[in-house]
């Protein structure tokens, strides 16, 4: 191409005239970068994805550059020459310079293609289907394994080396996209004479000219390292393929589940790997486990799950071996007894990993379930031979296990037989307790024998009056017997036992509280007809004790509504509806935010924001307080940690606590982890334990919770009678002053002066304290002037949610005493 433009310039300068030297050196020159042009073209065509040709691309880049700078010294060409027709030396001057800086430009092209990785190439094909190369870099000969003269001389030579089996469908492709003018890119093997067989990737792009022919631009890349590399990674694949299958067809035909458990640094579990047999155990899908691993454990049986959850944690704490035996419910299959052993290994990233295996054992269990069955028909047969076996030894009067006897035969005949009404009375001694501890049991014993042979005397032949336990007894009436009736009945029975007992010189009255049941047709109530009559005995003893009530329509919608709050907690505490609230306390001496009380809070779908009181009786019924409270820490932790992520540290943490949750080692292992951060975590005891609580377990659990670096705060001091010497032995950090006391207080009140000596007192003892209830800046002021330490309440926040806390601590303009 270089060599077309010197000729002609050379020519221009002999012939022509400077006009016509100067129009014809610029159509050549025209023409010359339009073919630079193509070729740049076809180069930026060839940028390809592929890794292996990347780097031949990226430096045909900079032979595509050296294009683009010949073409604009070849335009500049037109502009030198422009002035030619003033001077016809001046002209030739600036051709011959033109001429010297085209060569230099070719040297550079020639330079860079010879040097570069692979070959380019100018191919023409005549309209004939002859072909030959117009150009080609230094190193196209060897890469086919031809010499330069036998690709100048023939362009088929660089053929003749190809595999016979590869060159019909090189050239049929070729000429494929010599006919729709498309590009052509196609790996060929080459037999190369020197290196034997060799890989090329051969790329080009076709231009249609003027008279019918084609030209190629293109280039040749040797790829068979790549290629080869691809073979090695396929066969590596195909390797690593057959040894999983041979350990999938293990461990699918192993009895036993196979997994792998992490627990990450940050308490989350995941599963790596289960087998089949895993998830067929298991009933759930294997996807559904390795994506969400809290998908396992609903299948556990709820009554296994806590030990589950505790066992795993404790092999995490010890990295001991960690075995259980445990159920699981399948959706579709139902039970399965499952036993399950796994070994833990801590890794350098400080996650835990369990490598074990899950046995079905159910057949062993049913078996061990059998023998128990009947172990324990044979303890009932031996039961039921003994004579006092269904009643009282103290008072004589049929037990519990008598009465449930009774009161299943009343029912069986109300199903089996035409309609039957039932009556039935609890009755409940008032202040029992009271007459053991002041009288002695002995004593205590004397009344439950008097009440015996009280309902003894009052009832019918065909009642039947039991001991169901303690002070408790039943009554159930014959059938026939009316409300009215069983109220007549417990109107002789008061009058009987209003006279008093003479034990040991010492007059003992007793006192009892009645609950009425009656229904007309007991099957279709059944047993909850004693549910009926406990809840009215539970209003009786709420209505001032010694009294009488009856299960009526309202009591009746009142238990209702107590069942369905019981449901609700229940579905509260799996829909995650429980959370913190934090109420700000505050230092009295500059307002400074030091510290936050946890409060509990439903957020009640229907109800709305829900507080303690609403429903906090009902869960320490079921038994769930200690579940929220460990809602309620871990979700304290939670927002600790969202805050300090977001710049804010709040100094101090208050949780309310009874002393019976104080031993449990999961509270306490929640407190220990909010402690190891830069917040002080504090527990608020009632000051009733002071005076309730004596025991030394109370004082080994006490030791227990400072020892993990867990404070304790004395609540709702002043409501109680706690003595000095019972708060020096608690040693609290805190006394929290009761807000009844803390009301009323105003300038020269009475309170103000009681506050103060709890104040003056604390002091004394090295314990600082904190005024709850502050409801105005009056009332912040006199305590901050008497000593308070920190200050609570409404004056300067109510309970917060996370958010609101959030903003309330950097608001510039909080409320101060």
């Amino acid at each position: 191409m270089l060599e077309d433009l010197l000729t002609v310039s050379k020519k221009l300068l002999e012939t022509d005239t400077p006009r016509r030297q100067t129009n014809r050196l610029t159509t050549a020159g025209a023409q010359l970068s339009n073919r630079l042009l193509i070729v740049l073209l076809r180069v930026k065509e060839l940028e390809r994805e592929d890794r292996i040709l990347a780097e031949h691309r990226l430096r045909t880049m900079n032979v595509a550059a050296l294009m683009i700078s010949l073409v604009a010294v070849i335009v500049s060409i037109r502009f030198v020459l422009r002035p030619m027709e003033s001077s016809v030396l001046e002209a030739q001057d600036r051709l011959e310079a033109a001429r010297h800086d085209a060569e230099h430009a070719r040297l550079r092209f020639d330079t860079m293609a010879d040097n570069m990785p692979g070959a380019l190439f100018e191919r023409r094909e005549r309209p004939d289907g002859s072909f030959t190369f117009d150009y080609f870099s230094a190193k196209l000969p060897g890469l086919f394994g031809t010499t330069p003269e036998e690709v100048s001389a023939d362009g088929k030579a660089l053929c003749a080396n190809l595999l016979p089996e590869d060159q019909n469908a090189f050239l049929a492709r070729l000429a494929e996209c010599s006919a729709n003018l498309t590009s052509f890119e196609e790996k060929v093997r080459v037999l190369h004479p020197d290196k034997g067989l060799r890989w090329v990737m051969v790329s080009s792009l076709p231009f249609l000219q003027p008279d019918g022919s084609r030209i190629w631009y293109g280039s040749v890349m040797d790829i068979t390292d790549w290629v080869e590399s691809e073979v090695r990674a396929a066969e590596a694949a195909e390797d690593l393929k057959r040894s999983h299958e041979r350990l999938t067809l293990v461990t699918e035909i192993a009895p036993v589940g196979l997994y792998e458990l992490r627990k990450t640094d940050d308490g989350l579990f995941e599963f790596p790997y289960v087998s089949g047999r895993f998830a067929e155990f298991a009933g759930i899908d294997m996807a559904e486990i390795l994506e969400n691993p809290s998908n396992l454990l609903p299948v556990v049986a709820s009554e296994d799950r806590p030990e589950l959850v505790k066992s795993i944690g404790r092999s995490a704490d010890d990295l001991k071996h960690w075995r259980m035996r445990f159920r699981v419910i399948r959706p579709k299959s139902g039970l399965l007894w499952l036993s399950g052993a796994a070994i833990p290994r801590q890794e350098a990233n400080g996650s835990i990993v369990w490598t074990g295996a899950v046995l079905d054992v159910t057949p062993d269990a049913i078996r061990e379930e059998a023998l128990r069955n009947a172990h324990r028909l044979a303890e009932q047969m031996r039961a039921d031979n003994e004579k006092q076996a269904l009643h009282d030894g103290l008072t004589g009067l049929p037990n519990r296990r008598y009465y449930d006897r009774v009161v299943a035969e009343r029912l069986e005949k109300a199903r089996n037989d035409v309609r039957q009404d039932c009556t039935l009375i609890r009755l409940d001694l008032d202040h029992f307790k009271q007459v053991n501890d002041t009288l002695g049991h002995e004593a205590g014993d004397k009344v439950l024998v008097r009440v015996a042979e009280v309902l003894r005397d009052s009832i019918r032949a065909s009642d039947f009056a039991a001991r169901i336990g303690g002070d408790e007894y039943s009554i159930l009436l014959a059938q026939g017997q009316t409300e009215d009736d069983a109220s007549a009945l417990v109107a002789r029975i008061q009058e009987k036992l209003a006279e008093p007992l003479i034990y040991d010189g010492r007059q003992c009255r007793i006192g009892a509280s009645f609950g009425i049941a009656h229904v007309e047709d007991l099957a279709e109530t059944g047993t909850d007809i004693q549910m009926f009559a406990d809840a009215a005995l539970y209003r009786a003893k709420e209505g001032g004790r010694n009294c009488l009530k009856s299960f009526t329509p309202a009591l009746h919608q009142s238990l209702i509504e107590d069942r369905r709050l019981a449901i609700e907690i229940h579905e509260a505490i799996e829909a995650d509806q429980f959370v913190p609230f934090f109420q700000p306390q505050v230092s009295a001496a500059d307002g400074r935010l030091v510290g936050a009380e946890v409060l509990l809070r439903w957020l009640h779908p229907a109800r709305g924001l829900l507080l303690p009181g609403d429903f906090l009786q009902m869960a320490e019924q079921l038994r769930l307080v200690s579940d929220i409270d460990r809602i309620m820490m871990e979700k304290s932790h939670d927002a600790l940690a969202r805050w300090r992520a977001q710049g804010l540290t709040i100094p101090k943490i208050s949780f309310n606590v009874s002393s019976g949750r104080m031993h449990d080692p999961g509270i306490v292992a929640l407190a220990r982890k909010m402690r190891s951060t830069d917040t002080q975590v504090t527990f608020e005891l009632l000051e009733s334990i002071l005076v309730e609580e004596e025991s030394d377990q109370f004082r080994m659990h006490l030791d227990m919770v400072r020892e993990a670096g867990i404070e304790i705060e004395i609540d709702d001091f002043g409501s109680g009678h706690a003595s000095i010497i019972g708060l020096t032995e608690i040693d609290p950090s805190a006394l929290k002053i009761d807000k009844r006391l803390v009301d009323p207080v105003a300038p020269g009140s009475q309170a103000l002066s009681l506050v103060g000596a709890i104040v003056e007192i604390a002091e004394t003892l090295g314990i600082e304290t904190i005024a709850e209830g502050v409801e105005n800046a009056e009332q912040a002021i006199l305590l901050r002037d008497i000593g308070c330490s920190f200050l609570q309440g409404y004056h300067f926040a109510r309970p917060l949610s996370e958010k609101q806390f959030f903003e309330y601590a950097y608001l510039p303009d909080r409320k101060s005493a």
